[in-house]
């Protein structure tokens, strides 16, 4: 629901191109995948992996441990992403 005197955001697709291509960007999400999964897996299944316990079940919950801070905080910078480019064509600055 644009009009001619308001420019249209940043669609998601290509927000998300633009993450994927800013190397910088990817490798911070990356940083806080690996920071937060570690935290989440030793919270979560410490016991069971120093019992040196290992199921299906125990590698499924690793991967999510690593993969939902992955695409929260990939979320978070397409958003950010698409409100910076929304403000910009406006010819508001960002806050500092």
């Amino acid at each position: 629901m644009s009009s001619a005197l308001t420019p249209p955001a940043l669609s998601w697709s290509a927000a998300t191109k633009a993450l994927l291509s800013d190397s910088g960007a990817m490798f911070r999400c990356l940083v806080i995948a690996l920071v937060v999964g570690t935290i989440l897996t030793v919270i979560n299944l410490g016991v069971a992996l120093s019992d040196r316990r290992m199921s299906v079940g125990i590698a499924l919950a690793i991967v999510v441990n690593y993969s939902m801070p992955f695409i929260v905080s990939s979320l978070g910078a397409i958003a950010t992403r698409r409100g910076r480019t929304a403000r910009e064509a406006k010819g508001q600055a960002d806050p500092p």
